[in-house]
């Protein structure tokens, strides 16, 4: 683990090098492509603020060099959609895949297509992201880029969780030994670790994933990779009504040397389903608040808890908010056709609708368990 990271920071340090070198030398177009190297390195290491305004000050000067601009705009895609900019991403990609597709660049095709993805995903969207993934997978895969690749099919695994749980699990365990046979140790960490959430959720069997991600938190010592992590075991431990106080301490600590919103904000998320656990429902409400804006990809998952919480506490209002958020919301899995159903199922409880509250329950049930979700 502590190699992992000294590497990282060598290559952030070498790629700062090659960038000043080549900006020194005068060749405009290296120069531009050693910028895309350090930008690249520096979302890498977690850096995703700097590795933006580096991004977007070498786009602007790119023109010239057409390969190398849809290089740095698909980069760019995935820096903001680090950033929950997911909007700037999906233009950002598709400024890119306009330079790319004529010039049948595939590489660069296939992480342009899985940035979009990935951005239209935390916007709600989930057939085009599906069709994009699988797209890019291939490309890569094609291209040779396996580590692309296996980035592309993780995230399609995460897009199969909402549909059909066993079946992503199974995904995810296979992948795993691809990654760990190409010796793609970035991979084998996130996808593990995407397993191990899901699991969580699936609750078949808690120990055989809680003693792997414990082994998974000895190993990794990368910000970013380790503050994922750290979220996955908040939720075994309130789940199990363990001391968390030691995994939210470091959580804070990460969050101020290492920037990743949807971690902190899912933190702060979990932090107030603690005080849910802790029978402080009434303090678990503004948190929970608080933490929804920032959440993309996992939206879902905090007006869940926005819902839970206003049901415990036979909070109107809060119901309602949670309601209208997963009905106007774009996402169209069994789980969040669920999560709709249930959020108007108890709103119409709270309101005294009593017979259309349990249609609804047992339909938000019965659309879960064809999810494997129950």
């Amino acid at each position: 683990a502590a190699s992992a990271s000294a590497a990282m920071a060598k290559a952030v340090e070498y790629a700062r090098a090659a960038a000043s070198a080549h900006e020194e030398g005068g060749d405009r177009r290296s120069g531009l492509t050693a910028a895309g190297v350090l930008g690249r390195t520096l979302l890498d290491a977690g850096d995703v603020e700097e590795a933006v305004a580096l991004l977007e000050r070498s786009i602007a000067d790119a023109d010239p060099y057409p390969e190398v601009r849809a290089h740095l705009l698909a980069s760019l895609a995935r820096a903001y959609m680090r950033l929950a900019r997911n909007e700037e991403a999906v233009v950002a990609a598709d400024g890119s895949l306009a330079l790319a597709e004529p010039l049948m660049l595939d590489v660069i095709v296939a992480e342009a297509l899985a940035n979009k993805a990935a951005a239209l995903r935390a916007l709600g969207r989930m057939v085009e992201p599906r069709v994009l993934l699988g797209e890019a997978a291939d490309l890569a895969h094609k291209a040779g880029d396996y580590d692309l690749e296996l980035r592309a099919r993780s995230n399609l695994s995460v897009f199969l969780s909402m549909q059909d749980l066993p079946a992503a699990l199974a995904m995810f365990a296979e992948s795993v030994k691809l990654a760990e046979r190409l010796g793609s140790y970035r991979d084998v960490i996130g996808l593990k670790a995407n397993s191990y959430r899901f699991a969580v959720v699936e609750g078949l069997d808690w120990i055989s994933p809680r003693q792997g991600l414990d082994e998974l938190l000895e190993e990794v010592d990368d910000p970013v990779a380790h503050g994922n992590l750290l979220t996955i075991l908040l939720d075994f431990q309130l789940r199990t009504d363990e001391d968390a106080s030691a995994t939210f301490a470091e959580l804070d600590r990460l969050a101020t040397t290492h920037q990743d919103h949807e971690n902190e904000a899912l933190a702060k998320l979990l932090r107030a389903y603690g005080l849910l656990f802790e029978g402080r429902p009434a303090d678990a409400l503004a948190p929970t608040r608080e933490a929804l804006p920032a959440l993309t990809q996992l939206r879902l998952f905090g007006d869940y808890h926005l819902l839970h919480i206003g049901c415990v506490l036979g909070d109107v209002e809060a119901v309602r908010e949670a309601e209208v958020s997963v009905r106007t919301s774009r996402h169209i899995s069994n789980v969040a056709v669920a999560t709709k159903r249930a959020a108007a199922a108890a709103l119409a409880a709270l309101e005294g609708r009593s017979e259309e509250a349990l249609e609804g329950f047992r339909a938000a049930s019965d659309t879960l368990r064809l999810a494997g979700w129950l």
